[in-house]
């Protein structure tokens, strides 16, 4: 894996000063602890949890993401071993919207799901996959709060300088309590630390390592898989604007001692929303 400049470094100090140039924090939320709140809530909304319910239990398998396709088809952006997971499951629930007061989930049909390497279980892709929805699956996902995120959208070019965060959000296994149907899903500051080349079919991956100090990120980050890594832009001209950008998704944790992410990049990407 070639080793490239990280897009955010090894400590909260190193960024905290051009945070405090973007506009976007108010003096007493410059802290390891709130920042990544409100960067998460940048991306909550397109965040979903993939799951099956079964004798009334909530059982969630993995994470995804809300997405509109630029030929206009809607549907959720996963790892492809959830897709194969979930495809053996009735009773498919995904999160609609998910906030700090409420959960609401809905059903759906999985019509039409496809993953690449649905039974991978490592470190080794590809491991990407794409549950397409219905038009009424839509309309009722997005009545309940649920926003997708649109690919064919034009993202502005910022001038001058920009301080770039990366965020992955997602459900957090061992952060929940599914006994008492509590889910968690919450935001962690990452760092890339090495990209791989797109092979000859071109499946490409980085390495994330999560930089904020938050002492209450567990140990794993079981449940994560399938979420997204969020690139936000954020000039440094206090005008407060920001740019939310997808860079890949998530399908494998390094060791315990080891503490990243391992995700499919922006080609990938591309490749399971047929962008070719």
């Amino acid at each position: 894996m070639t080793r490239k400049p990280a897009v955010v470094t090894a400590g909260w100090q190193e960024v905290s000063d051009s945070l405090a140039r973007t506009g976007i924090f108010k003096e007493n939320q410059l802290n390891p602890e709130t920042v990544p709140r409100i960067l998460g809530d940048f991306v909550r909304r397109y965040t979903t949890i993939i799951g099956y319910g079964i004798d009334g239990e909530l059982n969630p398998i993995g994470s995804g993401t809300f997405l509109r396709k630029t030929d206009g088809q809607h549907g959720i952006l996963t790892a492809g071993h959830v897709i194969g997971a979930i495809k053996t499951k009735e009773n498919i629930l995904v999160l609609a919207n998910q906030d700090r007061e409420e959960v609401t989930w809905i059903g759906i049909e999985g019509a039409g799901m496809e993953g690449h390497g649905e039974a991978n279980d490592g470190p080794r892709g590809p491991d990407i996959g794409w549950m397409p929805l219905s038009g009424e699956e839509v309309e009722r996902l997005e009545a309940l709060g649920a926003v997708f995120s649109n690919r064919a959208r034009e993202r502005e070019a910022f001038l001058g300088q920009v301080c770039q965060i990366s965020i992955v959000f997602g459900f957090v296994e061992e952060a929940s309590d599914l006994h008492n149907k509590l889910v968690v899903a919450h935001g962690m500051l990452i760092g890339k630390t090495g990209e791989l080349d797109a092979d000859e079919e071109g499946w490409d991956y980085s390495e994330y390592a999560i930089t904020n100090d938050d002492p209450w990120i567990p140990r794993t980050h079981g449940g994560v898989s399938g979420s997204a890594i969020w690139r936000i832009d954020l000039p440094m001209d206090c005008t407060g604007r920001k740019a939310v950008i997808l860079e890949g998704v998530v399908f494998a944790e390094g060791p315990e001692d080891d503490r990243k992410l391992i995700a499919h990049g922006k080609n990938s990407v591309r490749i399971i929303l047929d962008e070719r």
